[in-house]
């Protein structure tokens, strides 16, 4: 009985050491978030998430589903939905803390999350590992980081829960239908996007493992009919957000993605740092093991992490959603290999470069680089404070904070429905002619103008354009402080200048 109780001990004080480790992760990036006592988010996305919030809590309804902040005059309706939006409205109302619980919420969603991979996992051989890869994957610590209110984190914790439902039906476990459903809803709720795309798979990879037993019963109804109350609850608070994109965007959308880190195509070493050199072996060691236990499920399984690493190859947005399938299967994984100590040997070698990858992120921050980022955003936003009463025109990668900051609407945004606005911005630095210029400001009713470093101005609104930058174009003009006669200075600091455009309709 004591020797029992204390191995049932030692193994919750592992878990919980594992959990802990995740949690400090999930933290690390404080010092970025929290600066003299306000709070910075990590991402634009984030400023505009925290944009639907304050307009929740003054007044404008429990769904937005308009944004005037972005793509101004014109504003867009976001494919964004309400219910990241609700899980911090909720606490920053009853505490009256908007930045915090918004800077707070991800660290919470990710406790959550590795409480749930840590009860899964206990009692599976290799639970503990799965559930150390989950606390130490960096781009699972990225999702779930302080200062990124982001709706990713939502959907990976309603995506463990499905997946996890997933494998269990896979196994013929009825019960899980009803939590499969569920959790499916409330992800393609989150987004439609990602869900989507892995909903079809595990439909086709069921109908792989249980044919005829992979349509519900006269029995089973509760599970379809709860998918169906939770898409239509979705579509009567959301509304239905998909849009035609005209082959115009489409040009353009492809050269603004080129611009943004996580829609460029992960490397195998990007790869191997998020969840180890196990990764490429996985599928290949669950082919054994159906091969071996006669199975359909672990095939199954190892067709959906190809897939995963098919779709992360071809864009890292994709990362923390294979990372997490690499997570839920590395108990089958190692569970295959015959000799239970060389297993641990092997899968802790594999972790490497997962290591290597949390000794950069941790101890190069204190690089220049590093102290001039975290003094960017407070620069920042004293420059959005000298805005007031009209639009803005900022770089797109600035204007979701100059919004929040200041109150006022942009003409860029981080989003790709305010590409009409975000190349209106990138034609504006770019140009040599004056007249050209201010009928960008006037068409927009710009009333401030936003100047950033010139030579990341031009080589951003090139790309997106489409061609090659000019010298003295705006951005330089507005950089040396020698703006045409239609602009006049407000205000500056070492990294900022804002202008005010003379005579602009307010």
């Amino acid at each position: 009985m004591n020797l029992t109780w204390f191995s049932t001990s030692l193994k919750a004080a592992a878990f919980a050491a594992v959990v802990l480790l995740g949690a400090c992760g999930h933290l690390s990036r404080w010092n970025d978030v929290f600066i003299d006592g306000k709070v910075y988010f990590l991402d634009p996305d984030c400023y505009s998430r925290m944009t639907r919030v304050a307009g929740i809590l003054d007044g404008g309804g429990l769904s937005i589903r308009f944004h005037a902040f972005e793509n101004a005059p014109d504003g867009i309706t976001p494919h964004t939905t309400a219910p990241l939006d609700w899980i911090i409205a909720l606490p920053a109302w009853l505490t009256g803390h908007r930045d915090l619980c918004g800077a707070l919420v991800s660290p919470v969603l990710g406790f959550v999350f590795l409480m749930g991979v840590a009860s899964w996992g206990w009692n599976k051989p290799f639970g503990l590992a799965a559930t150390l890869l989950a606390a130490a994957s960096p781009i699972l610590s990225h999702t779930f980081s302080v200062g990124r209110p982001d709706h990713q984190s939502l959907l990976i914790l309603l995506m463990a829960a499905a997946l996890a439902a997933e494998l269990r039906i896979w196994q013929k476990d009825k019960s899980a239908s009803v939590c499969s459903a569920v959790a499916w809803a409330l992800a393609l709720w989150v987004s439609l996007f990602e869900p989507l795309v892995l909903l079809v798979a595990c439909l086709l990879l069921r109908v792989f493992v249980l044919r005829s037993q992979s349509l519900p019963s006269k029995n089973q109804l509760l599970a379809p009919a709860l998918f169906v109350i939770i898409a239509l609850t979705a579509i009567l608070c959301d509304g239905w957000r998909v849009q035609s994109p005209s082959s115009a965007f489409n040009e353009t959308f492809s050269r603004w993605a080129s611009t943004i880190g996580e829609l460029k195509p992960a490397t195998w070493a990007l790869i191997f740092g998020w969840v180890g050199w196990l990764t490429p072996w996985s599928p290949a060691l669950l082919v054994w093991k159906a091969k071996r236990e006669s199975q359909r499920a672990p095939l199954a399984y190892g067709i959906l992490l190809c897939f995963l690493l098919i779709l992360t190859l071809s864009a890292s947005r994709w990362g923390p959603f294979l990372s997490l399938g690499v997570v839920l299967a590395l108990p089958g994984v190692l569970g295959v290999l015959p000799n239970r100590f060389a297993t641990g040997v092997i899968f802790a070698v594999s972790l490497w470069p997962v290591a290597a990858a949390w000794d950069h992120q941790l101890f190069d921050g204190n690089t220049a680089a590093s102290h001039e980022a975290r003094a960017e955003g407070p620069l920042l936003r004293n420059a959005s404070e000298s805005v007031s009463n009209g639009s803005v025109l900022a770089p797109w990668w600035l204007s979701p904070a100059i919004a929040y900051w200041s109150g006022q609407t942009c003409v860029a945004g981080s989003s790709h429905q305010s590409l009409p606005g975000t190349a209106d911005t990138a034609r504006f630095y770019l140009s040599t002619d004056p007249a050209s210029a201010k009928e960008i400001l006037t068409r927009r009713k710009v009333a401030f103008v936003i100047s950033d470093d010139p030579a990341r101005l031009r080589e951003t609104s090139a790309v997106i354009l489409g061609i090659p930058p000019e010298r003295d174009c705006m951005a330089d003009l507005l950089a040396r402080g020698t703006p045409p006669d239609f602009l006049e200075p407000v205000a500056g600091n070492r990294f900022f200048r804002v202008f005010r455009v003379v005579d602009a309709e307010r």
